[in-house]
This record gives structure tokens, C-alpha cells and sequence, in this order.
């Protein structure tokens, strides 16, 4: 045991069962390699070497980070909080540009839901991801707006503070970045994730927040059964009750008048109280952000489909596998400058995707495009498009300003 004491921080267990095994010395007691292991991981965990090595290695990423910094755009900033762990807020110019003229357009334009999710398994940090749809293509195969990430957040604690460093930088962004006072505020998604929904109202105390329906629903199943023991038709019945309540009010108010009579005629106080605190303060915010008459999606019973699909493309750029935290950045990156590359293709009519027809009139010949010189590819077409927005039909437009006119009368 002395041997092993004196080997666990400077030899590999290999060497030192080689030395305790040698010749016929059997009244040390070592019968194979896996007893020297756990004597080995006990003596450095009482000593507390290694976690030195590891707090070393973690500084080591940090810092590369930082260094990144200097010579990558796409790492904007590094966040150092007092007893914190360093939060890193990755985006390029572009995804600042797009997430103003599709989801805070002029006011005669069509808009899309910003939407936040929180994803594991990248690496050892968290990352919060933005989606939205780009309103400028269909995909080929399923003729729908496609998903793309926007600005991501790497951090470690899933806290109200930690969050809401990452909105208040991004609503700073969109204040600088907004080039004309008449375009709108944002629809912000997300799960029901209580810091989250915390630090986006915080910090955007304005904007209309929808909540993923699907996660409220399995939020509502499992209180039922683990708190108030209803049986499975019982629980089923309720839920359907209470979201047919959601897709059959006309507006806001109806809804908070059927919910209101709802829960008085819940006998278990319990599960009203639940209703009334939890979810129907949620179905409210929603169906108010619904009804805004230039968004892209109507349906009452929102789902965060697109952080699905975001978190999909991320997973599969790190091949389900964990990263380091600089090789997780350039991934993330290199799906960032992918996105951007296949949108540029559309305009010669190849890739995946297939221009919108509010924006087919900055379609490119092919020939023409490979007669460009490389310095001109960048022209003046191609600059419009990426700052042009997507018009509203003039059905649209109509109800848009009736109920503009509506909430001005009232």
C-alpha cells in the first residue's frame, strides 16, 4: 500500500502493479490491476489532486475562447461574472440583420416567432439556442419556410441571471442594430421553463411571449397524477376541456373569461389553484401573441417545433458527440456559415431551398453568376436581398390596420 501511496500521483496503475507484482511478493495483498484503480482514484480524491488538473484544463478553454475572440467575429462576447462561470454569446452581423426584418419587420410586413430553447449533450457547457424561419425560401422537399439558428449562449447555470445576460444583450443588439422606428417588436417563444420565461420578460418587458403548448400540457398531466392522484381518463378529460377552451376563444378576453368559469367548477382547490396560477396566466400571454395580425404561425396551440428542429441540426453537426469548447464553437460556426451559403445558392435557383415569390425578383442567372468576378458577387442584388422584407398580402394589411385602429380607439 506504501507503493501505491507513493506512485497514485506520479505513475499510471500499469507501473505500479508491475513494481508490487514483482517476483513473488504476493504478501502485499495486490491480486490485480482493478484494486490498485480504486486505491488510486481514493488516494487522489482525499488529496484533492486532479481537480487542480481539471480546473486547469477548463481555464486552458476559457482562455482559448477569449483568444478566439480577437480573430473570430462570430464570438462576441465573453461574459466574466464574480464567482461565476465565464458566459459566451455566439452570432455573425447577418443573423443580427435577419432576426430584425423577419421578426421585427415594418409594420406592413410579415413577421415570425423568435424562439428560445435550452439543449445538452454539445459539450460541458449549456447552449441556449434562437431559431426562427426564414421568410425568403421554401425548402424544395417540403415547400415550408426553413428553420435557421440565430445567436447562441454557452453557459453553465440555468439561472434567471445567467439568462437574462443573454436577452439584455440581445435587446441591446436590436435597439442599436434598428434602422427604422417604424418596425415592431418581436414574438418570442419558448418552453415553459420558469427562469427563462423569468429573464425574457425581464428583459423584454414589452414584447408578446408565447409558451410551448405540448411542455404545458405534459406539465399539467404529470401535477394531476403526481399531486392529486386523478385517474387516466380523468386526467385526459380535463386537458382536453381546458385546451379546447383555447382554440375555440375568439380573442384574449373570451379566453380569460372561459378559463375563469372553468376553474370555478373544479372541485379539487388544489388543481384549481395550479390552473389558475400556473397555466392559465401561459394560455393568456399566448393567445394574445397569437392574434398579432403579421405573424407567419396562427395556431392557437403553439409548439416550439423549430428549437426541435434547431437543436436536430446542431446535434448532428457534433455527431451526437460532446466537444471541446473550442471545437464546439467552430462548429457551431460552420452551421452558421452553411445556412447562409445554401441561402445564397437560392438565388441561382439550386440547393435546397427555392426563393419566396416576394423575393424571386433577386433570382440570378446561373450564367450570369459564373461570369461574375469574385469581388462582385456581393453586389448590389444580392445586398438587397438580404435586407429586404417579406410584404404582407393585402388581406393581411386590412386586418392588420382594423385591429391596429381597434386597439388605438381603445
Amino acid at each position: 500500500m506504501q507503493e501505491i501511496k507513493h506512485g497514485a500521483l506520479t505513475k499510471t496503475p500499469a507501473e505500479i502493479y508491475d513494481q508490487t507484482a514483482d517476483g513473488n511478493r504476493l504478501t502485499d495483498g495486490v491480486r490485480n490491476k482493478r484494486q490498485i484503480i480504486n486505491a488510486k482514484s481514493m488516494i487522489q480524491q482525499q488529496s484533492g489532486a486532479g481537480c487542480d488538473v481539471v480546473h486547469k484544463i477548463f481555464a486552458d478553454q476559457i482562455a482559448g475562447v477569449e483568444n478566439l475572440q480577437n480573430s473570430l467575429p462570430f464570438v462576441k462576447a465573453v461574459i466574466r461574472r464574480h464567482a461565476k462561470v465565464p458566459c459566451i454569446i455566439l452570432y455573425d452581423d447577418q443573423q443580427m440583420q435577419d432576426i430584425l426584418r423577419f421578426c421585427c419587420p415594418l409594420v406592413t410586413c410579415l413577421s415570425t416567432v423568435l424562439s428560445f430553447d435550452k439543449t445538452f449533450n454539445l459539450g460541458q457547457a449549456n447552449v441556449t439556442l434562437a431559431v426562427y424561419k426564414n421568410l425568403s425560401v421554401y425548402r424544395r422537399t417540403t415547400n415550408k419556410h426553413p428553420v435557421f439558428c440565430e445567436p447562441m449562449f454557452l453557459h453553465w447555470e440555468p439561472d434567471v441571471t445567467t439568462f437574462f445576460t443573454f436577452f439584455h444583450h440581445l435587446k441591446g443588439q436590436m435597439i442599436l442594430s434598428q434602422g427604422n422606428e417604424n418596425q415592431t417588436l418581436p414574438v418570442l417563444g419558448s418552453d415553459e421553463e420558469k427562469a427563462m420565461r423569468i429573464a425574457l420578460a425581464k428583459a423584454f418587458p414589452d414584447t408578446q411571449r408565447l409558451a410551448c403548448v405540448p411542455h404545458i400540457e405534459a406539465k399539467l398531466l404529470g401535477f394531476m397524477q403526481d399531486k392529486i392522484g386523478m385517474l387516466q381518463n380523468q386526467r385526459r378529460q380535463l386537458k382536453f376541456q381546458l385546451f379546447q377552451l383555447v382554440t375555440s376563444a375568439l380573442d384574449y378576453i373570451d379566453l380569460i373569461d372561459s378559463l375563469c368559469d372553468f376553474e370555478s367548477k373544479i372541485t379539487q382547490k388544489k388543481l384549481a389553484d395550479h390552473i389558475k396560477k400556473r397555466i392559465h396566466p401561459l394560455l393568456v400571454e399566448s393567445k394574445k401573441a397569437i392574434q398579432k395580425p403579421d405573424l407567419d404561425n396562427t395556431n392557437p396551440l403553439w409548439m416550439n417545433n423549430c428549437c426541435e428542429s434547431g437543436n436536430h441540426i446542431l446535434k448532428q453537426a457534433v455527431s451526437w458527440k460532446s466537444q471541446k469548447l473550442v471545437d464546439l464553437i467552430h462548429k457551431l460556426h460552420s452551421v452558421v456559415q452553411r445556412q447562409f451559403k445554401e441561402l445564397r445558392r437560392a438565388l441561382t435557383d439550386a440547393g435546397e431551398f427555392v426563393l419566396c415569390p416576394d423575393f424571386a425578383k433577386f433570382k440570378i442567372s446561373r450564367n450570369v453568376w459564373l461570369n461574375l468576378e469574385q469581388k462582385q458577387k456581393l453586389n448590389k442584388n444580392i445586398k438587397n436581398f438580404h435586407v429586404h422584407f417579406s410584404e404582407l398580402c393585402p388581406q393581411q394589411r386590412w386586418t392588420k390596420s382594423i385591429k391596429r385602429t381597434k386597439a388605438w380607439w381603445t
